[in-house]
């Protein structure tokens, strides 16, 4: 291979961008994540900064407009868009490695590429998670979801710190093929370099000290049943008038029958279960109020909700409503993480045809509390994140400094039926048990029903398709173990300590660089 081939270049990078996508759903190659910049690391080797942003950017671009692509039932300017954008965070690591490869190489220059480009990869990952609302989805470590070893690391420095391990990784592959490769052709003896050394021995050190850190972990001392209903109702008929007869039946129906196959201390619907607001409208409360009141179960369950403020003038919320065994409205929990052109609009006051880019019409408000519940009778404290919120880390760890004790997820991915955008979501939360060492319970509308235990290993999920490929509706009782006092990991002291720190390190090193650049030109 000629990897210094221009024209062979942008083949080299948007390779780089589609064994990415195989890391995640629908493939789900976790191993490919190892290898996955190992072409666009050839393909931005020495090149000019101008070059090397469009090579990144390019890869980059190919990776995002195909995860994301379950994006593209409910907008598909939006999952264009938010492609592009995300694909802005490839460029400065592109850039980094063309100035950092610009001088012959050698085992120290290597190691420091190594540390410098993971830390550049790192510190975008953090700030993709925190400008304009935030946008965590899918960091590398997200690939790790099943080699629990490794990703305990998020305890210790949340997801940019595991995938800084793995960028590390894919350097030390790259530049040790490279040393191996030039020994080879020069007839030279060929051996193991320092970098894979490097490679093997971070990686091994991170597993090693991760099933460790599983081992000293205190078993759970604490244990709740807790029935879960999938109801599986299309998006499109959600709020379609003549098909609500169909929502409040499958719900009692799947309820009912969920109560009577056991004995839970706490019933769960998703995300906007009803069609209705159940604070407000009589027939969403005349429902839960007999269903908890015959069997003494609390109900949890997601809602709309109307408030009057400003004058009269309306504000809706997505809210989480615990409902007594009495029948009795205990607590109310609205959503304070809204989705940016899912849940509001930027503007719309000064420019009302953004509304019409949002699939609900209209700006949900945005909660200021962080209210936590109480189990009656079980002295159990549990947060109610709502949707997309199981996938941003300042909330939950937010959540768990408060004192919750688990985590109860309501959330509705019926917009995303027949894609890759469930099994996403559904890993993207899975770190937030490691970081928090919290469980974690989702109930979804269509998505994946389950939960994840506070070591992040997946306990239950309910199959939410059916033979026929579609959204399969049901219930499932699980036994939801935890600890009355969890530990209390680095992550969850220190929050997201280490990303800032790569962003920032990452940029005075990238900086350096340039000016060295510079200087010598």
């Amino acid at each position: 291979m000629n990897w210094k081939n221009s024209r062979l270049r942008p083949l080299w990078a948007a390779l780089s961008g589609a064994l990415l996508w195989t890391a995640f759903p629908p493939l789900d190659w976790g191993w490919a994540a190892w290898l996955a910049l190992t072409p666009l690391y050839f393909a931005v080797r020495g090149a000019a900064p101008r070059a090397a942003a469009r090579l990144s950017y390019g890869a980059g671009a190919v990776y995002w407009v195909g995860t994301l692509y379950w994006l593209h039932p409910v907008t598909i300017p939006g999952w264009l868009l938010l492609a592009l954008y995300s694909a802005l965070y490839f460029i400065p690591f592109g850039m980094f490695l063309a100035r950092a490869t610009a001088r012959p190489a050698g085992t120290i220059r290597n190691l420091g590429l190594m540390l410098g480009g993971a830390l550049v990869w790192a510190g975008g990952e953090q700030l993709r998670s925190a400008l304009f609302t935030g946008w965590p989805w899918n960091p590398l470590a997200v690939s790790q979801h099943a080699n629990l070893g490794v990703l305990q690391g998020v305890a210790w420095g949340g997801p940019p710190f595991v995938s800084a391990l793995i960028v590390w990784a894919n350097l030390g592959f790259s530049t040790a093929w490279e040393r191996w490769r030039g020994a080879a052709f020069r007839g030279g003896a060929t051996r193991v370099h320092a970098e894979m050394a490097a490679v093997v021995l971070a990686v091994g050190a991170a597993s090693f000290g991760g099933w460790a850190a599983l081992r000293r972990l205190p078993p759970p001392d604490r244990a709740v049943r807790v029935a879960l209903i999938q109801p599986a109702i299309s998006q499109y008929r959600k709020w379609t008038p003549e098909f609500v007869d169909h929502i409040y039946g499958r719900l009692e129906n799947l309820s009912r029958a969920a109560l009577r196959a056991g004995a839970p201390d706490l019933l769960v619907w998703p995300e906007t279960a009803v069609p209705e607001e159940v604070r407000t409208a009589e027939r969403p409360y005349a429902l839960v109020r007999a269903l908890t009141t015959e069997h003494g179960v609390p109900l949890l369950l997601g809602s709309l909700d109307l408030e009057l403020r400003d004058g009269g003038r309306e504000h809706w919320f997505n809210s989480a409503a615990l409902i007594g065994g009495d029948g009795l409205l205990t607590k109310v929990y609205d959503k304070q993480h809204r989705v940016l052109f899912g849940e509001y609009m930027p503007l719309e006051d000064r420019l009302p045809f953004m509304k019409s880019l949002s699939p609900v019409g209209m700006s949900i408000s945005s909660g200021t509390n962080q209210t936590l519940f109480t189990l009656p009778g079980r002295d159990l404290t549990f947060a109610a994140p709502i949707c997309f919120e199981d996938v941003i880390r300042p909330v939950m760890r937010a959540f768990a400094r408060r004192g919750a004790q688990l985590f109860v997820n309501l959330t509705n991915d019926a917009w995303y039926d027949g894609t890759a955008g469930a099994a996403q979501h559904f890993n993207n939360s899975l770190p937030r048990a490691i970081e928090t060492r919290r469980p974690l319970v989702r109930c979804a509308n269509s998505g994946i029903t389950g939960w994840i235990d506070a070591r992040g290993a997946v306990r239950a999920r309910l199959p939410n398709t059916g033979p026929d490929g579609r959204p399969a509706a049901g219930f499932q009782t699980l036994e939801i173990t935890y600890r009355a006092t969890p530990p209390v990991t680095l992550y969850a002291r220190l929050g997201d300590v280490f990303g800032w720190g790569a962003a920032l390190i990452g940029a005075g090193w990238l900086a350096a660089l340039e000016h060295r650049a510079r200087r010598v030109i």
